[in-house]
């Protein structure tokens, strides 16, 4: 399913098309739509969902690796 989010920056709001796969690979989808959302949003999310399943965009680069600390515990 696509959602609509709201990432806030140091003085404005902006506005993503998300979208989670919640299969056996966890992929993430984010688009732009600016700083307010746009009156076509729909037709938008539409065509975004369409681009994913057509392999057109590339899923969000997963940044967990760098978040995984090894502190030696048990070695």
């Amino acid at each position: 399913m696509v959602s609509i989010i709201r990432k806030k920056n140091a003085n404005s709001d902006s506005y993503y098309l998300y979208y989670d796969s919640k299969g056996t690979a966890q992929r993430q989808y984010e688009e732009y739509l600016g700083k307010s959302i746009p009156p076509d949003v729909e037709k938008r999310m539409n065509d975004f969902i369409l681009r994913i399943l057509r392999g057109e965009l590339e899923p969000k680069p997963d940044n967990t690796e760098s978040e995984k600390v090894d502190f030696g515990v048990g070695n």
